[in-house]
């Protein structure tokens, strides 16, 4: 039985759709807004891997400081470059003034996070150009039992200051794609990693049992 041949046209219309719904199904999308101001912005996604985080978890946000207050980064650079970076020290990801705004939402997002869900962040800054852009910092933060993972997307990056939508690909002002960092820990010994995810995180219940006036969950 012969079908009668479809147009191109429509053949690379339906190769588009299935693409882009595949793509779709592979990113983390917002389940709720616990913050979004001109300076911060926090809320819970549903993470794209099908990772299980010990969520809700009650952490206050003195904690919460204290871990972030440990965190240091460098870009991730290709050789030669990487040789001259690793000469000079990573540089601290959080000023004070950030973790004073940035750990109570953080705090209150975990607090009514479930299993499937991490908690998206995004510190804001006027940009170069203030009326078209932004300097971000933006990341995701996620408790598995001892593990608390961190991952930044963003550090000081100018960035579109217009609302977007990574699933419209026509937008005129996208985002250009997240940074490759490496991430560091003080004290180290609390960098460790993580068995199940194969990922590194600060062991945070034994990291705060050694700060002062710290408490472990």
């Amino acid at each position: 039985m012969n079908f009668p041949s479809m147009p191109k046209v429509v053949w690379f219309a339906v190769v588009l759709l299935i693409i882009a719904a595949t793509g779709c199904a592979r990113l983390p999308y917002t389940t709720r807004v616990i913050a979004d101001d001109a300076r911060v912005a926090v809320m819970l996604q549903h993470d794209a891997e099908p990772v299980s985080y010990s969520h809700p978890a009650q952490l206050n946000a003195g904690e919460i400081g204290a871990i972030l207050r440990g965190v240091s980064l460098r870009e991730q650079t290709r050789l030669p470059l990487r040789w001259f970076d690793e000469e000079r020290p990573p540089k601290t990801v959080f000023r004070e003034d950030e973790i004073a705004i940035l750990a109570p939402r953080v705090a209150e997002a975990l607090a009514v996070a479930k299993t499937g869900e991490r908690v998206y962040f995004e510190l804001r800054t006027p940009g170069m150009n203030p009326r078209y852009d932004r300097d971000i910092t933006a990341g995701w933060i996620g408790i598995r039992d001892s593990y608390f993972h961190l991952a930044i997307e963003y550090f000081h990056s100018q960035q579109p200051a217009t609302r977007f939508s990574p699933y419209d690909y026509n937008y005129p002002t996208p985002r250009s794609a997240p940074g490759s960092y490496v991430l560091y820990f003080e004290p180290g010994r609390f960098w460790v990693v993580d068995p199940k995810t194969n990922r590194r995180a600060v062991e945070f219940r034994a990291f705060l049992q050694s700060v002062p006036g710290g408490q472990a969950r």
